[in-house]
């Protein structure tokens, strides 16, 4: 029998990986993401779910006082309704949710050429749209606490949360946040599972990666 025949037989045979279950058991799901790596149909999903956050955050924007005066001052000469900053935050967090994981995909394959590790750019571009959904969910909390909370936007689930804004201590600490974090080693995760990263691999990894962005503020600051 023709070996592509048996592959697609075991690809049909074969669970496909689950967003949801990314959250609770992401092992099962990269185990799963060996045979099946789905990009297109979870993408669609998970953008039109950025398009309602980014929309909710800009309901939230124009929900505080002092943000809504900063943009009047901003925008002296042109009054943008809210129903069309929000559908122009919509569509932005769609283009941004598309473009993402392919950009993040060339990183990851740089990478893993250097590791010299043979992984096609299709398994690492999934691997980064599955891994997103932890953002995702960091991000829907932290704007719901906005609302509910109200007062300035800020993320609440970082360290930086607790220092005042525009100090080296907030710019620190708010790369200390929980759902980026874990995003990371659920990628790292994928990494080691997917493309055969060593566990002293991954881990080299998730440092760098989480140490460049904190090297970068300091630097920018």
């Amino acid at each position: 029998m023709d070996n592509s025949l048996v592959v697609n037989k075991e690809k049909n045979n074969y669970e496909k990986p689950s967003l949801i279950f990314m959250i609770t058991s992401p092992i099962s799901e990269f185990e799963r993401m060996k045979i099946i790596s789905p990009i297109w149909f979870p993408l669609m999903y998970l953008s039109v779910i950025q398009a309602i956050i980014g929309i909710l955050s800009v309901y939230a924007r124009h929900s505080n006082p002092e943000l809504v005066k900063i943009q009047k001052e901003v925008f002296a000469d042109m009054e943008i309704p809210l129903v069309s900053q929000m559908m122009l935050g919509g569509f932005a967090s769609i283009f941004i949710a598309l473009i993402t994981p392919f950009i993040w995909g060339i990183i990851l394959k740089i990478v893993m050429m250097l590791m010299s590790k043979d992984v096609s750019y299709k398994k690492l571009v999934s691997i980064t749209i599955f891994a997103s959904v932890i953002s995702i969910l960091g991000k829907l909390i932290n704007t719901l606490l906005t609302l509910f909370i109200g007062g300035e936007i800020v993320t609440y689930t970082s360290l930086g949360s607790i220092f005042e804004p525009g100090t080296l201590l907030y710019i620190i600490c708010s790369k200390f946040e929980v759902f980026s974090i874990w995003e990371l080693i659920i990628i790292g995760m994928g990494l080691n599972i997917v493309a055969g990263l060593s566990k002293k691999q991954m881990n080299i990894f998730i440092a760098v990666f989480f140490f460049i962005p904190i090297i970068f503020s300091i630097i920018k600051y």
